[in-house]
């Protein structure tokens, strides 16, 4: 006796996907052991790249991107080196930013880091 399976094509697995639950008032958050929730933290932050970041600097100073460029290339590279080699960066209003932990990974150097800033901002 042969048994048949049914295919299941992508259209029905992505109907049949159930919506993650959304936490409400009553619900705890979860936790991991050791982590404090926060209430100001969100989930999934967005995300800023290099060139959105030249475009609100060109947005605030109306300098023009073939000058603001190499500026800002210049800069992330000499923050980079500046992390890579362990140093507390104090850069208002930026805030002052403290290594706690960095881990060598195969592909890439893992650095935890802490950023203090002032309420004002």
């Amino acid at each position: 006796m042969t048994t048949s399976r049914k295919r299941t094509t992508l259209s029905e697995k992505a109907t049949t996907v159930e919506p993650k639950s959304v936490p409400t008032e009553g619900t705890a958050p979860r936790t991991v052991e050791g982590v404090i929730p926060s209430e100001n933290v969100t989930e999934r932050a967005p995300e800023m790249k290099k060139n959105d970041l030249i475009d609100r600097i060109i947005a605030k100073n109306g300098m023009k991107r073939k000058d603001v460029k190499p500026l800002v290339e210049t800069l992330l590279s000499v923050l980079g080196e500046a992390i890579g080699k362990g140093e507390t960066l104090n850069l208002q209003p930026m805030g002052k930013l403290v290594i706690k932990k960095t881990k060598d990974m195969p592909n890439a150097t893992v650095t935890v880091c802490r950023i203090r800033r002032s309420k004002s901002l």
